[in-house]
C-alpha cells in the first residue's frame, strides 16, 4: 500500500496514548481539528476556539484569547532568533510554569 507511511503518520498522531489503538474521543478530537484546517495544512487562533467548543469544552471566549496571548507572549520572548521552537534550561521551564498560573504576571 503506497499510502501506508502517511497512514502510520496519521494513527500515531491521533493515538494521544500509545496504546495502539484509537479511541472514539481520539477521533473526535482529530476530526475536530482537522475540519477546521481546510486543507490549508494549518489552524488559525479562531479555528483552534471553534475546534475546543466542538469537543465539549466549555470556553470564556476573551479568556481563551487572552491565555493564547499570553502564552505567545511568553513563547517569542524565548525565541529571540525567531525560528518558531525554543529550547529551555530547567530553571527557564519552571519560570514558564510559573508564569502560566498566574496570566496577569507581566514578563
Amino acid at each position: 500500500m503506497e499510502n501506508t507511511p502517511m497512514l502510520k503518520d496519521w494513527f500515531e498522531r491521533v493515538d494521544s496514548e500509545k496504546t495502539g489503538t484509537i479511541t472514539a474521543p481520539q477521533l473526535k478530537v482529530q476530526q475536530a481539528f482537522s475540519d477546521r484546517e481546510r486543507g490549508r495544512g494549518y489552524i488559525v487562533l479562531d479555528d483552534v476556539y471553534e475546534a475546543l467548543v466542538k469537543i465539549v469544552f466549555s470556553l470564556d471566549s476573551p479568556a481563551f484569547y487572552t491565555v493564547c496571548e499570553s502564552a505567545w507572549n511568553l513563547f517569542s520572548s524565548f525565541d529571540t532568533a525567531k525560528q518558531g521552537r525554543v529550547t529551555l534550561d530547567l530553571n527557564q521551564f519552571v519560570f514558564c510554569s510559573e508564569y502560566t498560573d498566574s496570566s496577569t504576571r507581566e514578563i
